[in-house]
């Protein structure tokens, strides 16, 4: 407004005759103009629709959950290589035994802890599955049957009794098998892993009962049992984590392509 008024006053100070409806057509350009500008800086200055900002933060948060998602397959993939090699080095003392006409699926079992090597001798024997899952054997073979139905370890003064179930057969002796389910299984390993220091003994229960110490060997075979049963069902579990969360960045990452 001011350049204006100095505008006109050059003009009367040259007597300069003007058109006397320039000034207010000027006044009212300068008008039309000063509206047009309030009018454009309200349009790029106002909020967005509820549409645009919900679909704003929609991507905002699908941007979170994407960056979540890939940090987790990242950690589960960086967990997978450290545990992997660990089994590889357990697997060297076991054998793998799978009878095709009767098991879905294959154990492993220590090496030292085999039948083969423990032939009218008692003993207990970790067997895992390929999915990680446990079953012990308690092998008994005497003279007469004691139809032994528990197993109790010993170290010092604390003790724990585990049952299963019971088999018996005869071949130039008494032979008994008894096997112990998933969680008796694995608390019985979890005991000889905590007494392995120590010395441990194993009373078998049932009509009778027969007492042995168990061999550091064998205590140091059923821990491998232990860990190796641990360390697969880990690794099984970082498998699926990884892969439920590749489905999900795979989906994230479709939606925010769509979003823009």
């Amino acid at each position: 407004m001011q350049l204006f008024l100095h505008f006109f006053s050059f003009f009367r100070k040259k007597s300069v005759t003007l058109h006397p409806n320039l000034f207010q057509l000027v006044m009212k350009s300068v008008h039309l103009l000063l509206f047009g500008c309030w009018i454009g800086l309200v349009a790029c200055t106002s909020s967005p629709t509820t549409v645009e900002r919900r679909r704003a933060e929609r991507r905002v948060q699908d941007s979170i959950s994407l960056l979540q998602f890939e940090r987790s397959v990242a950690y589960s993939d960086s967990l997978l290589q450290k545990l992997l090699p660990q089994v590889d080095t357990l697997l060297a003392s076991f054998v793998y035994e799978k009878r095709a006409n009767y098991m879905d699926k294959g154990y492993y079992i220590p090496r030292s802890l085999t039948i083969g090597r423990h032939i009218q001798h008692c003993f207990l024997q970790p067997c895992i599955r390929d999915d990680g899952q446990v079953m012990v054997r308690s092998y008994y073979f005497g003279s007469r049957p004691i139809k032994h139905t528990s197993v109790r370890v010993t170290s010092g003064e604390v003790s724990s009794l585990f049952t299963g179930s019971l088999h018996l057969f005869q071949a130039d002796g008494q032979y008994e098998i008894m096997t112990l389910d998933e969680e008796p299984s694995l608390s019985l390993l979890r005991c000889v892993d905590a007494f392995s220091d120590a010395k441990i003994v194993v009373t078998l229960e049932g009509n009778a009962k027969y007492k042995y110490v168990l061999p550091p060997s064998e205590a140091k075979a059923m821990i491998s049992g232990y860990r190796l049963a641990v360390l697969i069902k880990d690794i099984q579990r970082l498998e699926r984590e990884t892969k439920q969360a590749s489905l999900q960045v795979q989906k994230y990452k479709k939606r925010l392509q769509k979003s823009f």
